[in-house]
């Protein structure tokens, strides 16, 4: 299962930064509304049936996960949002969906020491920026 591999991964991650709490959360940024809100739609859908599994097994660690989503709309303008993830506590963000919303955040997750880790952003420039704890995993 192609999700379970990802879900290792970023539960690791979590783990390697997380203080003991009672719940881990992450954040999922996705377009929900604009042009391509059906892609952030799915993505966002994703992401929870993902972590439902990873609970159903027992979460990480024994303790269970909780996505908090906010919508980009795909813009840099909204993608502020971040912020709210931030400021809720979330350990790891998985997206943004395009580079567009996920550049101008990169910076906010470094400072924050958050993981975040898109897997549609292809614009360059988004690793270039050379943010230690943001990744770009498509061309």
């Amino acid at each position: 299962m192609r999700y379970s591999k990802l879900g290792v991964f970023f539960g690791v991650a979590l783990v390697a930064v997380a203080p003991a709490r009672a719940e881990l959360l992450i954040g999922d940024p996705s377009p929900l509304t604009g042009a391509v809100s059906w892609h952030g739609e799915q993505h966002l859908a994703g992401t929870e049936l993902a972590v439902t599994d990873l609970n159903a097994k027992g979460g990480v660690l024994g303790e269970q996960i909780r996505v908090i989503s906010v919508d980009d709309a795909c813009s840099p303008e909204q993608a502020v949002g971040a912020r709210k993830l931030i400021s809720a506590g979330v350990m790891f963000v998985v997206g943004h969906v395009c580079s567009g919303a996920a550049i101008p955040t990169a910076p906010l997750y470094e400072a924050a020491g958050v993981i975040a880790i898109s897997a549609s952003a292809t614009n360059p420039r988004l690793t270039e920026l050379g943010v230690p704890t943001v990744f770009r995993v498509v061309g």
